[in-house]
């Protein structure tokens, strides 16, 4: 009896990765908690309601994934470093994707979220570097920090109008990203959350906006111009570092605080008014704004920090209004245009480097009660023609005037003060320099302050004496006048004979018996001075 053969149909592909997903997969309670198979694709059975916490993790093969119609949940990390991954068709009932889900999946280039997502988890696309395109429903309410960190191709994306807080470093060095419209609900953005954002030309930031953090839009470079919200009352350390096309701000007046580098290298940056609320400047907020050809400090500021207008090497005019106590150290450092500036009578310190190589500076108003100025204050300012220091004066840094080849008059304040090391040093056009009485010049402190030998060292008594002969030579002085002068210079010049022991240069006893010859004073002889 022959018996027939039968031949078996081999098992669909459907069938096999089924069998494959059975054998190579841990599913308990309708979690996936893990799969160790080496499939390309892989799709999830009915059961699986959440994806668990690393179930693909660091799976190079997967390219194409399937989630079952009833997942509602993708976990931490589920398919982290999925390198090869290029599709995710996602259910239609998914609610959440928690924190680092797809991040590292570098061949993935677009997903499609359904209707009934609320929750986008940190970092959950971060480093999906051919990620191009991703639709936000409106039903997410919740995007975490750095939720598409590095997703450097992705180029157009709107944002939830449920969102109410844009989270740090959500949208951090997207690359691509040309365009971003922050829905109206929103309050906060968070620091760096559109920072290195290269491409970014366009932002619209609504009303409701009222926190800005740090770095928000750093290294934006294509960003040219923006308008901050009235709700907001400070601009945060490096909101606008960095954006190199930035030419205009809208600034509110509600604004009190710039804090550190919040402008700082904003290359094309021509002007900006600052508010008459604003209190505080920070550190560097401006430097390196190349374009800035003019700023009003308002009265209401109370401090700007170092280095605030350095390398603003276009600034031509600065009204500084502020009633400050003191002006930080490189606060206009390098800047070249810099002609005329008048300090507020309020600062009594001038820091270090204050306004060195302000190479263009002519003429500067020193405030009246200083009582510091620091090193190398002043140095290489070459037009700086003429210095008047006040008798408030305490202390004079090293290298205060150092390069001021244009100076030619200064008058040091008659009292005792400190003065550094060098404070003229390369001053070669120096000829007239008035010296306090208590102050005498040996000739190693003018060796340590660096003065010129031909300068003409003259004694504050000798400048007081020099007015009061101008005074008695005018014409329109009265008789009565004139005698009142000539009492008065007869009392100081025997005060000055009795000090002339330490100042006996030929200089000063030619003034002395200039003045004497001139009001009749010939009982003073050349012998008793």
């Amino acid at each position: 009896m022959n018996k027939k053969s039968q031949q078996e149909s081999p098992p669909s592909k459907e069938l096999l990765a089924q069998q494959d997903l059975l054998r190579n997969s841990e599913i308990r309670n309708g979690v996936f908690i893990r799969y160790y198979g080496k499939a390309s694709e892989v799709v999830l059975p009915p059961t699986v309601t959440t994806v668990g916490e690393d179930a693909f993790r660091n799976n190079r093969t997967l390219t194409r994934v399937v989630l079952g119609k009833n997942v509602t949940a993708i976990g931490e990390d589920a398919f982290r470093n999925c390198e090869s991954l290029r599709h995710v068709v996602l259910s239609g009932g998914l609610l959440q994707i928690r924190a680092n889900a797809f991040h590292g999946c570098h061949a993935l280039t677009d997903v499609t979220l359904p209707e009934t997502m609320t929750f986008l988890g940190e970092g959950c696309f971060r480093d999906c570097t051919q990620l191009q395109k991703i639709n936000l429903p409106d039903s997410i309410s919740r995007i975490d920090a750095y939720a598409f960190g590095n997703c450097t191709a992705l180029a157009e994306i709107n944002l939830p109008k449920s969102l109410s807080t844009l989270r740090h470093g959500t949208f951090f060095n997207c690359r691509s990203l040309r365009q971003i419209s922050i829905p109206e609900k929103v309050q906060t953005v968070g620091r760096f959350a559109f920072c290195q954002c290269v491409a970014l030309e366009d932002v619209t930031i609504p009303d409701t906006v009222k926190y800005v953090g740090s770095g928000t839009f750093a290294e934006c470079r294509r960003l040219r111009s923006l308008r901050l919200p009235s709700a907001i009352g400070f601009v945060a350390d490096y909101t606008f570092a960095n954006c190199k096309s930035l030419e205009k701000v809208e600034i509110t007046t509600n604004l009190t605080h710039i804090g550190a580098e919040a402008f700082s290298g904003c290359a094309r940056l021509q002007e900006i008014t600052l508010p008459d609320s604003l209190q505080f400047i920070g550190a560097s907020a401006f430097a390196g704004c190349a374009s800035l050809k003019q700023i009003l400090i308002p009265e209401s500021v109370t401090e700007i920090a170092r280095r605030a207008f350095a390398y603003c090497t276009a600034l031509a005019s600065v009204a500084l209004n502020a009633r400050l106590n003191v002006l930080d150290e490189e606060v206009f450092y390098a800047c070249f245009a810099l002609q005329t500036l008048a300090l507020p009578d309020t600062i009594e310190k001038i820091g270090d480097r204050a306004f060195y190589r302000c190479i263009s500076l002519s003429s500067v108003h020193i405030p009246r009660i200083l009582h510091v100025l620091g090193s190398y204050a002043f140095a290489d300012c070459r037009r700086l023609h003429s210095v008047s220091l006040p008798t408030t004066l305490k202390r004079i840094g090293n290298h205060a005037f150092d390069g001021c080849v244009g100076l030619h008059t200064v008058l040091l304040p008659d009292c005792y003060t400190f003065i550094g090391e060098a404070v003229f040093l390369g001053c070669d056009h120096l000829r007239i320099l008035v010296i306090a009485d208590a102050h005498p010049l040996f000739r190693h402190r003018r060796e340590l302050w660096a003065v010129p030998k031909d300068v003409q060292i003259i004694l504050h008594s000798e400048l007081s004496l020099a007015l009061l002969f101008s005074e008695l030579t005018d014409a329109q002085t009265t008789a009565q006048r004139k005698q009142e002068i000539r009492a008065i210079m007869r009392k100081r010049l025997a005060r000055v004979k009795r000090r002339n022991h330490q100042h006996s240069t030929a200089a000063i006893r030619a003034n002395f018996f200039h003045i004497m010859d001139a009001i009749g004073a010939q009982n003073l002889q050349d012998e008793e001075l």
